[in-house]
């Protein structure tokens, strides 16, 4: 199925499932594992926010 993703959404899934995996993620370890800067990380982790999928807590570095 991720290759049928648009780079966008394969990020976003990875997002989804390193969360609930492990009911954290942080955007060194999403770095690593999707190979996409920072900036779309953030990008990312605030349109799946926007949409209501979770809550970022952006004071720290962990996203839950």
């Amino acid at each position: 199925m991720k290759a049928i993703l648009s780079k966008k959404h394969y990020i976003q899934l990875i997002i989804l499932e390193t969360y609930l995996a492990n009911g954290q993620v942080t955007v060194q370890q999403l770095e690593e594992t999707t190979q996409a800067t920072k900036q779309t990380i953030l990008k990312q982790l605030n349109e799946l926010e926007n949409r209501g999928f979770f809550q970022v807590e952006k004071k720290k570095i962990i996203y839950c």
